[in-house]
C-alpha cells in the first residue's frame, strides 16, 4: 500500500483516543487483486463498474495493511467474518473497524474498544433529495436542509455512520441523531464531501 495515499485524520477532541481514522485516495487505474483472499476477489469482480472494483480492492488492501500493523501480523493473515446483520468483523475479535468509500476517497476507522461506524458522502447538489428527507429526517432536520442544501449530506453521513456502528442499515431505518449526539461526530472530509464517525 502506497503510504502517500493514506493519511491519518485529526479527529474532534471528544472522540475517544482508542479510535483512529484514515483517509485513502483510491484514484487508481488498475484493479489490484493480489493481496485479497478468494472471497474478496469474487466480491470485487461482482461489481459492475470498474471504478467500484477499484474502490473496493484499494480500500480492502488498505484495511488489511492497517489491521495487520495493529495486530503484528502480515496482511494476508488478517481474516474476516460477518456479524448478524452482515457487518464485516475481524475474525477472532480484538479490534473493531468500519469503512466507507465515495468518489475517489475512502475512510477507514479502527477502534480497540467499542463498535465504530464511518460514512463518507460525495455532495451532489443536483440530486433531488426532498423525498429522502421526508422519509428519513425529522421536521427540524428537514428545515435545516432547506436552509443549507449541503446539510442533507452532513446529516445523512451522521445517520449512516451511527447505523453502521450499531450494525444495522437503511432498511432498518436511519437513527434519530438527537438521542445519540454525543456519540456521532462530523469529521474532516475532502472538498465536496461530507463525513461522520460514530461509536455504538
Amino acid at each position: 500500500m502506497d503510504s502517500n495515499r493514506l493519511t491519518r485524520l485529526i479527529l474532534p477532541a471528544a472522540v475517544p483516543a482508542q479510535v483512529r481514522v484514515w483517509q485513502l485516495d483510491v484514484a487508481q487505474d488498475e484493479v489490484r487483486l493480489a493481496g485479497l483472499d478468494h472471497a474478496e476477489r469474487e466480491r470485487c469482480l461482482r461489481y459492475r463498474h470498474h471504478a467500484d472494483r477499484v474502490r473496493f480492492a484499494e480500500t480492502r488492501l488498505a484495511l488489511r495493511a492497517l489491521l495487520a500493523g495493529r495486530l503484528g501480523v502480515t496482511p494476508d493473515a488478517v481474516a474476516f467474518t460477518l456479524g448478524v446483520h452482515g457487518k464485516p468483523l475481524l475474525a477472532g475479535g480484538g479490534l473493531q473497524f468500519n469503512v466507507s468509500h465515495s468518489g475517489r476517497y475512502a475512510l477507514i476507522a479502527i477502534s480497540t474498544a467499542e463498535p465504530v461506524g464511518i460514512d463518507l458522502e460525495r455532495i451532489d447538489r443536483e440530486r433531488p433529495l426532498h423525498d429522502l428527507a421526508e422519509r428519513y429526517y425529522s421536521p427540524a432536520e428537514q428545515a435545516a436542509c432547506l436552509a443549507d442544501p449541503d446539510a442533507f449530506f452532513h446529516l445523512w453521513s451522521c445517520k449512516e455512520a451511527l447505523a453502521k456502528a450499531r450494525g444495522t442499515g437503511i432498511g432498518d431505518g436511519l437513527p434519530a441523531l438527537d438521542s445519540d449526539r454525543s456519540r456521532v461526530w462530523r469529521i474532516a472530509a475532502p472538498d465536496g464531501y461530507a463525513a461522520a464517525l460514530a461509536i455504538a
